[in-house]
């Protein structure tokens, strides 16, 4: 997992992510309250025995304390979890880690990259790396009654089609099929009637006076239909630090189905 953690840069990318929150922690307010706010009201209709939260990170934005009265045991799933929360986590007893790539993808990406560079090996197709379905890392055992995919969606193929731009080895529109192909499977390995699902799925950039200057879109596939949804803006970054002298928004959608 090391060799993992090495080459896809998911440590220095969670530390960027709580460095940001610092920087940005008013801005952030509204957005953090709003996801909590769905999660515990998505709880709601669920059986209480099992939850398993995917992307689990700082908890910035995860009624952990909550979450741990309402089941009998939490499951915090990420590809890695800091110090701090493993000791803000001795407190509350039923809370489970398991450290694990969500996507299943990261280790194979990393084989398929090593074997194409080998002289005159036949290129490998990304498609063809797509389990069909994933358990997210989770012992088949555990039967989970509520699964949270919170702020995740969007950021799985980041790491990962980063690598693979920096190989050369992938045209543009294998590497965008291929987060096609990343967000689809999550979607595709959520269980029906039990998923709470957040994401941001736009990002908008306006200059000084407030005039968009460009947008992106952040998932490429389509929403499943859902019991209840909601919607708002997350203030990501007000300050121009992660587009240059841009303020940037995330369009965020989050639902139950």
């Amino acid at each position: 997992m090391s060799k993992i953690h090495r080459k896809f840069k998911y440590k220095i990318d969670q530390k960027g992510i709580i460095n940001r929150y610092f920087h940005e922690k008013e801005n952030w307010k509204s957005h953090l309250e709003n996801t909590k706010k769905f999660i515990l009201k998505s709880a709601k209709n669920k059986n209480n025995k099992i939850a398993v939260i995917l992307g689990s990170g700082w908890w910035l934005d995860i009624p952990v304390i909550e979450l741990s009265k309402i089941f009998e045991t939490v499951f915090l799933i990420d590809i890695f979890h800091q110090k701090e929360i493993l000791y803000k986590a001795k407190k509350i007893p039923n809370l489970k880690f398991i450290e694990t790539d969500i996507t299943g993808l990261a280790e194979t990406v990393l084989e398929t990259v090593a074997l194409s560079q080998k002289r005159n090996a036949k290129k490998i197709r990304l498609t063809d790396l797509i389990p069909k379905i994933s358990n997210f890392g989770i012992p088949e055992i555990i039967k989970p009654d509520f699964i949270v995919s919170v702020n995740l969606l969007n950021q799985l193929d980041i790491l990962i089609t980063s690598y693979l731009k920096n190989q050369n080895l992938y045209s543009p529109k294998e590497i965008k099929d291929f987060q096609k192909y990343i967000q689809q499977n999550h979607l595709n390995s959520l269980k029906v009637n039990k998923t709470c699902l957040i994401t941001d799925y736009k990002e908008l950039n306006f200059n000084k006076n407030n005039v968009l200057e460009y947008e992106n879109q952040l998932v490429f596939v389509d929403f499943p239909k859902n019991k209840f949804e909601d919607n708002w803006e997350w203030k990501f970054d007000m300050n121009g630090r992660y587009n240059k002298n841009l303020q940037t928004i995330f369009k965020v959608r989050a639902i139950d189905f």
